[in-house]
């Protein structure tokens, strides 16, 4: 297993319109995402407060076995943070995440 690293590139963000209330924003990661790396995510820079809920899936072969595979979360602030799970290194993770109302709504 690589060692853990704390990641500011190799993932991009894919938000939906808002809807009232709660949203879906997918954090997609390329191939070189390992089990135990984390991403943060300011939610007020998308216009979000809160998390609902989340839902991680991992490709266990390029492109072609889509897996489900929960990642940990944890917010602090309107920081998302999302450790990733799995026990295999290397592999494309995308995460579904709902997002709830911001603290102002």
């Amino acid at each position: 297993m690589a060692t853990a690293r704390v990641l500011d590139t190799d993932f991009f963000i894919n938000q939906g319109l808002p809807n009232k209330g709660m949203n879906v924003m997918v954090v997609s990661c390329i191939d070189t995402v390992d089990d135990g790396d984390t991403i943060a995510i300011d939610l007020a820079s998308y216009g979000w407060g809160s998390m609902c809920g989340i839902i991680g899936f991992a490709h266990s072969t390029e492109n072609s076995i889509v897996i489900q595979e929960q990642p940990t979360t944890t917010m602090s602030g309107s920081t998302l943070t999302i450790t990733v799970g799995g026990a295999t290194d290397n592999l494309t993770r995308h995460y579904l995440i709902f997002l709830g109302p911001t603290r102002n709504q």
